[in-house]
């Protein structure tokens, strides 16, 4: 299912499995439902003492009405508006916080351990996702956590509605083949599990690398090549100077059109995917509708 297409179901409440997949989907589903987060302690109150670590998480907190509960943040967080005055912290010095739920943007295994450690009674909540079905599906694990899942869906409908909007003026179009790349030394493409992957399909384009699970792609520029480009769009905040879009062309057939996408795919705010999708959604147009 294409990324547009699964956008028009954002809102489906059964989407709180918590990212597993099989027999432990199920249980993790009903796990939800009961409020429980697998692999933590069963907790019958809300959490009163959340420490954020997230900045994407931290804007939930913030659209389902939960950041009365923040008593630290990351320093990307506080940047959010309401939340400048709370401490920074990170994973190692939140135990002093007392917290009841930190939540976290990934996590190795020896970190959690020595979280278990210094705080055996606090709870983690990863939130680490990499495309929109994740990142709306983590939405609503966290609700169903605090006690707001009916909030938490009206916050993925919010968001997700207006994405739809802007994808459906492509149905019927034409579908350029656009290769996203988050490095040029050396060439690493977007893979078919990401942000920019989900963007590139709502603009009605169709990703070179669709259906591929990998979030990044490390390739050459034969295999760039051979995945036959009609776009190429160089993501990130820094943008390529002109020697480089010019050795990039040089490798590329030359037909194949070379634009920047000026955003950080590893910091996306969900609040700012419309414009970035409009602006996508331009070049997509622009590109279908250039002469072969």
């Amino acid at each position: 299912m294409r990324a547009q297409d699964r956008f028009r179901r954002a809102g489906d409440p059964v989407g709180c499995a918590l990212g597993y997949s099989g027999p432990a989907r199920h249980i993790a589903l009903l796990a939800g439902l009961l409020g429980i987060v697998v692999g933590s302690p069963l907790r019958a109150a809300e959490p009163t003492r959340i420490v954020s670590l997230s900045p994407a998480a931290s804007e939930v907190l913030i659209g389902i009405g939960a950041a009365y509960a923040l008593v630290a943040v990351d320093a990307d967080s506080q940047r959010l508006e309401g939340l400048a005055d709370l401490p920074v912290v990170d994973l190692a010095h939140a135990a002093l916080l007392a917290p009841d739920l930190v939540i976290v943007p990934g996590l190795e295994a020896d970190a959690e351990l020595a979280w278990r450690l210094q705080a055996p009674a606090g709870e983690l909540f990863e939130f680490a996702p990499h495309n929109f079905d994740d990142a709306f599906e983590r939405c609503r694990a966290l609700g169903v956590r605090l006690g707001r899942l009916e909030q938490a869906r009206r916050f993925v409908r919010e968001h997700s509605s207006e994405l739809a909007r802007i994808s459906s003026s492509s149905t019927g179009e034409a579908r350029p083949r656009v290769a996203a790349l988050f490095g040029l030394h050396p060439l690493v493409v977007a893979g078919g599990h990401s942000f920019v992957t989900d963007l590139v399909e709502m603009a009605g384009a169709e990703s070179v690398t669709h259906g591929r699970e990998e979030v990044r792609i490390p390739m050459s520029a034969e295999q760039l090549l051979g995945l036959r480009p009609d776009l190429v769009l160089v993501v990130g905040a820094a943008q390529p100077s002109e020697v480089e879009r010019n050795a990039l062309r040089r490798a590329l057939d030359p037909t194949t059109r070379i634009a920047a996408l000026d955003f950080d795919p590893d910091t996306l705010w969900l609040h700012d995917a419309p414009a970035i999708l409009r602006q996508l959604r331009s070049l997509v147009v622009s590109t279908a509708d250039a002469p072969l």
